[in-house]
Parts: C-alpha cells; structure tokens; sequence
C-alpha cells in the first residue's frame, strides 16, 4: 500500500512518484490544497485569489478523471498537509508517502513534517545534481549558467510516459478527515472560472483548462503551427493568445512536464528545423530552470527584502509605507495608462504578459517605492500561472536583490508604451473609461 502526495504535479506523464507507488497492490493519490493559502496573506489578500482557484479546480478534476480512467481515484483535501499526511499514513499501516521535491521552501519544509515520505526528483530539464557546472557558488548571472549548459551541449532529462493502469484505491472510513474533505468540495463548487471576452489566456473556454489533456493537446497544436517560427518576433505582444507559448499555467500547475514540453520542442526542431523562434522557446525554458535552482540554492532568502545579497539595493532603501500607492497599483488607478491597463488586465483575467508583468514590478518599485515583496505577494494572489521560483525569481532581479549585476532595472514606461503599445489599443482595450 502506499500514496502520491500530488502538489504542482498534477498530471499521470512523467510522474516518478506515482510511477514508484503504483508498484504496491493499493494506491491512494492524495491533493491537499494548505489551509494557509486561505489565510490572508502580505497584500491583504488570500494568498490564493479567485483565478488561480478556479484553474486549480480544473486541473484537479481533469487529474481525478484521469486517475478513474486507470481504476484509481482522487482524494481532495483543505488542510495543514503534514498533518493530513501523516494522518492517512497512519490510518493506512504506515503507508509510504511518494512525493516529488520542490523548491519552495514552505514546500521543503511540509515534506519535512511528514513521516514515512519517499522524495523524488523531477520538477525540472536537468537532474540539479547532475550539471556541467557548480552551484556553490550560484552561477551569475543567468548569461552565465545558459553559455555553460549550451556550450557543454547537456541534454534534458527524457519524460516519462504515462500509466494505462494503476492499483485500486484503499478504501477510507467515511469519518476521516471529514472537515478536509467537507472544505475541499465546497471550496471548488464555489469558484467557477470567471470568463472575459478580452483575456490573452481564456482559462474558462475548455480548450484553456488547467487540466493534463487541455495542456498536452495546447502543446500539439502549438507545435503544429507557425507560431514557434515567429515566437521571437511576437513574444513582446500584448493582445490575443498567440503573442507567446502560453505554456506557463500548465507547467506551474505541473499538468504538462517541462521535459515533455522539451522534448517536444526537439521533435519540432527535427521536423522543421530549427529556428530563431524555437531556439527562444529553449531560451525562456532556461530562465525557468535558472529561477528554480536559484531558489534551491538560497531558499528562504528569496523573500528577505536584500534578497541574496548582502545588502539592500538602491530602490529597497529608497522603499516607503504608502498603503494608498499600493492599493492604486493593485487596482489601477495609479494614473500611468500602461500600469493600469496591465494591473486591470490582471484583475479581470488572472493573467498578464510578460513584458507588462516587468512594467508593472518595476513601477512599483521604481517609481512608487513600495516593498517588492508586496507585489510578489499580490501576483501570488492574481497569476493563474504563479509559480514560487519564477515568481520570486523575477521580482528579485528587478529589485537588485537577484544575482543581476545590475543594481536595479527600472522600466520607462514612457518608453515602454512608445514600443509595445504604440497605436494604444491595448490601452483602449483595458481602459475604456480614458480611451473611447
């Protein structure tokens, strides 16, 4: 007997704990959403917003169903997970506990709470123990890291398949853990998609869902056209769902693997050849896996406000308590047109593009003077695509507390609006009350 303790891995593909557990003649595959993420956090605001909740709920249901298809099932809770953990393997013989390791440093310390646990790697391209270079001390900058990888020409890890069949699961007293499970059913039966004709990334349309067959079948077509060709001209785009891969909400969710991305980029570049486009596709896969071993290596300092350095940046010691600032740059009304195109954007649909995301952290930062940590917290709360690594990873370098050389990186957005949205209709799109 033994359980899969699902996390940002919500997928059967490329599944090493659930490949190692399926081995045992019962399996209990288990998603405890923490109790925490209710909780408010730094931004006055649940940790988890509305968005992320309902694309969580997809992938959830879509990982459930494919979890019966292989005559298995999905047990869903809202709890302190160490605590449920433990609970279940007790209640289970002492089942052993299969689980992928993640660099989040709440994630390492929940799988420190939990007993009986098997940890398995798996969250990224490489094996992080395995590379052409040391991480102590950390490769700076990122130009670095990628040169030393490329030049060694270190190949990804191979994803693994899928299982056609996995053991039955155990049956459980119908009292245990009732309140996880109570909460879990409510939680999710209340937070419906929330649809908008003008989002970049229309979760709630059945061909953006969060789920593992949504984003493979995303990933087939994607590969079947001519976007990969032009991803490096269009990757700054503002509009549409075509402007960049929109890979991310899948790989923060773990619907899709990032080798099974991977590979199927290489299977492209074999087909087609390759090209500028899917060279930068590899390009921003880098970045991905940058930030995660960045955040292995310094864990819990990637939320300090020096971040890893020793030292505060310029913008960090220039920082102010202005609790009016924050709440205009959360809702968009700050007065910069770009800012609040891009924060009402977020609002509405739960995403944002990349470009804008750099605008709208640096003018916090920059130009408002808030903490950066509170604008982590904020997307943390918004991002459908919210990943802990890339997340803080990203705020990190725009505040000089990352591994940038630069001390800080402010954005004009004079000049920012000038480039990218130069005939204003993404401004008009976002504000119409200031565009007509």
């Amino acid at each position: 007997m033994a359980i899969v303790w699902f996390r940002h891995d919500l997928r059967l593909h490329d599944h090493a704990p659930l490949r190692a557990a399926a081995q045992d003649d019962s399996l209990l595959a288990v998603y405890c959403l923490p109790s925490a993420w209710l909780a408010t956090g730094p931004a006055g605001v649940a940790r988890i917003g509305a968005h992320r909740l309902a694309h969580l709920g997809q992938a959830l249901a879509g990982l459930k169903a494919a979890l019966q298809a292989c005559g298995n099932d999905l047990l869903i809770l809202v709890a302190e997970p160490a605590s449920a953990l433990n609970t279940l393997s007790a209640a289970l013989d002492n089942a052993p506990i299969h689980v992928h390791a993640h660099p989040g440093w709440e994630e390492r310390e929940a799988i420190a709470g939990v007993k009986n646990t098997c940890v398995h790697e798996g969250g990224g391209l490489f094996d992080r123990h395995d590379l052409p270079l040391p991480l102590d001390p950390f490769p700076t900058p990122f130009t670095h890291f990628r040169k030393r990888l490329e030049a060694a020409q270190w190949p990804a890890l191979s994803p693994q398949p899928a299982p056609t069949s996995l053991p039955a699961s155990p049956a459980l007293p119908d009292n245990l853990l009732y309140d996880a499970r109570s909460a879990a059913t409510a939680l999710f039966a209340n937070s419906p998609a929330q649809a908008d004709a003008r989002s970049a990334l229309p979760y709630a349309e059945p061909d953006w869902h969060g789920s593992e067959a949504a984003g493979l079948a995303h990933l087939q077509r994607y590969f079947s056209t001519e976007l990969v060709a032009d991803y490096k001209a269009t990757r700054n785009g503002l509009l549409g769902t075509d402007y960049s891969s929109k890979w991310s909400p899948w790989l923060a969710l773990g619907s899709v693997s990032v080798r099974e991305i991977e590979a199927q980029r290489l299977a492209y570049e074999d087909h087609y050849g390759a090209n500028d486009g899917s060279y930068w596709l590899w390009f921003e896969l880098m970045w991905r896996e940058y930030f995660q071993l960045l955040m292995w290596q310094f864990g819990r300092r990637c939320f300090h406000r020096q971040g890893i350095q020793t030292q505060l940046s310029d913008s960090s010691r220039k920082v102010r308590h202005d609790p009016a600032a924050f709440q205009a740059w959360c809702t968009g009304t700050t007065g910069c047109d770009l800012v609040d195109a891009g924060m009402r954007e977020l609002a509405a649909t739960g995403y944002l593009s990349n470009r804008l995301r750099q605008n709208v952290a640096s003018y916090l930062i920059h130009d408002l003077h808030q903490d950066w940590r509170l604008g982590a917290a904020w997307l943390e709360h918004q991002l459908i695509d919210f990943d802990v690594a890339s997340n803080q990873g990203n705020w990190l370098y725009l505040a000089g507390a990352g591994t940038d050389p630069r001390s800080d990186r402010r954005f004009n957005p004079v000049r920012q609006t000038a480039m990218y949205d130069p005939d204003g209709a993404y401004r008009r799109c976002w504000l119409p009350d200031r565009f007509s």
